[in-house]
């Protein structure tokens, strides 16, 4: 199955053909990224925009997507991938640093509305061996 993640619409259809497929969703990792290497001076606003969207847009779309099936079954477990570019900045992508900063943001406050549910949200952020990719 194929959605754009950074559309509404997409998530929707996404998430329901998998439910009728396969009658819920009990695990989530929210794993849709891309990067667009740029130094500050030349991100454009429809640079800042797509990153954004891809990166951290999606995990809100998605996870408020799947969340009724959690809730009903009362379990379930997101996850959310981040990055080192949080802690390190983005040397050569700040609108990436900046939307994995998001992520840190709503897995924390995520993971504190729902830990009472039964659905635990946790973020993994793995390192890039050369610093100056995002």
């Amino acid at each position: 199955m194929q959605a754009d993640v950074s559309i509404a619409a997409d998530v929707y259809r996404l998430i329901e053909s998998i439910g009728v497929s396969l009658g819920g969703v009990s695990i989530l990792v929210n794993n849709a990224g891309m990067s667009n290497p740029r130094s500050i001076e030349t991100i454009t606003e429809d640079d800042w925009d797509k990153i954004i969207a891809v990166n951290l847009k999606s995990v809100f779309l998605v996870t408020q997507a799947v969340l009724p099936y959690m809730r009903l079954q009362k379990w379930g477990r997101i996850i959310n991938m981040t990055s080192v570019a949080i802690q390190l900045g983005g040397i050569v992508c700040p609108h990436y640093a900046a939307s994995k900063a998001g992520i840190w943001g709503l897995t924390h406050s995520y993971a504190s509305q729902l830990a009472s549910e039964g659905i635990t949200v946790n973020a993994i952020a793995p390192a890039n061996r050369n610093r100056n990719d995002c």
